[in-house]
């Protein structure tokens, strides 16, 4: 058993449990360190029980209970009562200056970042292999189409046309110039 110095002044004192107690007693018969700590503290004991307390000096009584009614007495508000109202209305009108602010606010234009793409309607195209550039322009001039994209391990590209409306009218053109372009299907809206 290691020196059980937190328990011994429980041991002193009498506060253990007998189980505790035992187990102390057997470790101060083999331990002489620990008897020598039982007895000084057996010794302390002894004359804090013998000295008497020191008497409570009138004087020192009444300063004392001088000193806890000071604590007690409520401090007085360093601002006078209608301070209170004033900065409550002058709150009331800034939060109220916010709330009108953030109603009519509204940001003048919409800004996109320039690397951003502006999605427009797309048609994937499959041209025929005979098709010259020059015919290739021709009909992608009659629909306003730009590539965008491709030639994909398949073959296909993407043609861009200006707005939704004329997205199927131009790939019917496109079908319908069947020496030029073998497919044209309108992409679904991603």
């Amino acid at each position: 058993m290691k020196h059980p110095d937190d328990d011994l002044p429980a041991f002193v004192n009498g506060t253990l449990h007998a189980s505790e107690r035992e187990a102390i007693q057997t470790h101060l018969a083999g331990c002489e360190q620990c008897r020598e700590e039982v007895h000084w503290l057996a010794t302390l004991r002894e004359q804090m029980q013998n000295d008497p307390l020191p008497a409570v000096n009138e004087m020192g009584m009444a300063r004392l209970m001088k000193a806890v009614r000071q604590e007690e007495k409520p401090t007085a508000t360093s601002a006078p009562g209608w301070w209170r109202g004033a900065l409550a209305a002058a709150v009331l009108v800034v939060v109220a200056q916010f709330g009108v602010i953030a109603v009519q606010w509204q940001p003048d234009t919409v800004y996109r970042p320039l690397g951003e793409t502006v999605q427009s309607p797309r048609i994937q195209v499959r041209f025929a292999e005979t098709a010259t550039e020059i015919q290739i322009r021709e009909v992608l001039e009659r629909i306003e189409g730009q590539i965008v994209e491709g030639p994909s391990a398949l073959g296909l590209y993407r043609v861009s046309v200006p707005d939704d409306a004329s997205v199927q009218a131009a790939a019917e053109t496109l079908q319908a110039a069947g020496d030029v372009v073998e497919q044209a299907m309108v992409e679904s809206a991603q």
